[in-house]
């Protein structure tokens, strides 16, 4: 896969860097593969239970199946309707851990997004992690959608379900399809924009099927529409015109409402789905794409100058190079991996760059990171999330910058840790093997 060597102000627009977030078993991992099927990226999606996940990529991830550490991917997707149909976006997915163990990895994400994706369980609503990713991500100021996975579940509810989210996180929720049954009788969904039901079938879900809605959801259907028409008339003149007049509002000027109403936090817009069973996802891509918020959307973030001096970051692709360092790792091949997202300017493999140290040197290779694989590229410009080799002893926190345009971002706030844990050597050998292991682990920190 080739990479944008260079990004117009139209492309930009079109670039979404967003992450997954949820309790653990909510299905962000299963939600994650189902996106990477549909746009292309692989031919069949994984299963958490037979350890073959494309996201989930050590071993201890396959073996307990859950998500320990978070992981990146890109690909590109069309919406079918809307606002933006029929034009091609760039999405980069950072799929994050549930368990509160591995809250840091989670923290560490939202620091490089500009929109998140929440994912809960259609049968037990919000629960205690999900409540902790929430608060993360109001601190951080990240524009959120809302999945209901899991619409299929025994037990599924789709109404008790919004109440929790209003109850417990405190926002009200806009929903913005409507399900067709639940549990076992869970069929498809309702585009409460179009009015039509939408269902899926073939391979893997493949195909979209529009049809009527079904004769007993009309009622719910028209006052569900009702209501997403009057929430959204405030934000939209054309919405509030056609609302005024007792029309139907076009599907544009509704995305265009639904994308202020995200970029504002006013409420949750919120689908249902069910990812496992192939139900509900592609909706959820177009939402991604069409409501989330680009690069340049994003406000300028506040950032300190060498001398102490505050100033701000904004998204200039022709600015002087700013990215954040929000997580390192070692690979047994290349040695210490950077992951940064790229704030502003450009960055290419054997440009010469400034740390937050003050350490100069040479980005020795520029990588895509996709799962488990890393592929060469050119170049990342704003909005990119790459892997940089051979910046030596940086940490997470840390800035990478254009030499003399050194700026500091703000430090991460990190968890109180869940546990402790002592490990004593019984010999010589193992206390060498632990100090390799320690060294290791406080590089990935």
């Amino acid at each position: 896969r080739g990479h944008r060597a260079l990004l117009d102000s139209t492309m930009l627009s079109r670039s979404r860097t967003i992450g997954i977030m949820a309790h653990v078993d909510a299905g962000k991992t299963t939600v994650s593969e189902r996106m990477l099927v549909y746009a292309g990226r692989l031919r069949h999606a994984g299963n958490i239970d037979h350890g073959d996940t494309h996201l989930d990529t050590t071993v201890e991830e396959r073996n307990r199946g859950i998500t320990i550490s978070a992981a990146a991917t890109s690909f590109e997707w069309m919406p079918r309707v809307g606002l933006d149909a029929g034009l091609t976006h760039h999405i980069q997915l950072v799929d994050t851990p549930g368990h509160i163990d591995f809250g840091i990895e989670v923290e560490r994400a939202l620091s490089a997004l500009d929109g998140a994706v929440l994912v809960l369980d259609a049968h037990k609503g919000v629960e205690p992690q999900t409540e902790s990713v929430w608060r993360q991500a109001q601190r951080h100021g990240t524009p959120r959608i809302g999945f209901v996975n899991k619409m299929d579940k025994p037990g599924a509810d789709w109404l008790q379900c919004l109440a929790s989210i209003r109850n417990r996180l405190g926002v009200k929720t806009l929903p913005v399809a409507w399900p067709i049954g639940a549990g076992s009788a869970f069929k498809g969904i309702v585009d409460l924009r179009s009015g039509e039901a939408l269902y899926f079938s073939g391979d893997d879900g493949r195909v979209v099927t529009v049809a009527p809605v079904p004769v007993e959801l009309e009622a719910d259907v028209t006052s569900a529409r009702a209501t997403l028409f009057e929430m959204l008339a405030d934000f939209d003149d054309e919405v509030f015109a056609a609302f005024m007049t007792g029309e139907v509002p076009p599907i544009v000027a509704l995305d265009r409402a639904l994308r202020c109403v995200v970029r504002a936090g006013a409420f949750l817009p919120v689908l249902p789905g069910a990812a496992l069973q192939h139900k509900g996802v592609q909706p959820l891509l177009d939402a991604v794409a069409q409501w989330l918020p680009s690069p340049s959307d994003r406000p300028a973030i506040a950032a300190s100058l060498a001398n102490g001096e505050m100033t701000e970051v904004s998204s200039d692709p022709d600015g002087p190079l700013a990215a954040l360092v929000f997580k390192t790792t070692i690979d047994k091949f290349l040695g210490a991996l950077a992951w940064v997202r790229v704030f502003r300017g450009q960055v290419s493999s054997g440009d010469a760059v400034e740390t937050t140290s003050g350490r100069r040197s040479r980005v020795g290779r520029l990588l895509q990171l996709d799962g488990a694989h890393l592929d060469d590229v050119t170049c990342a410009t704003v909005g990119d999330v790459v892997a940089m080799a051979g910046l030596g002893n940086v940490r997470t926190g840390d800035s990478v910058c254009k030499i003399g345009n050194l700026v500091r971002f703000g430090s991460l706030v990190i968890p109180e840790p869940v546990i402790e844990v002592a490990v004593e050597a019984n010999n010589r050998a193992e206390q060498d093997r632990i100090a390799r292991e320690a060294a290791r682990v406080k590089a990935e920190a």
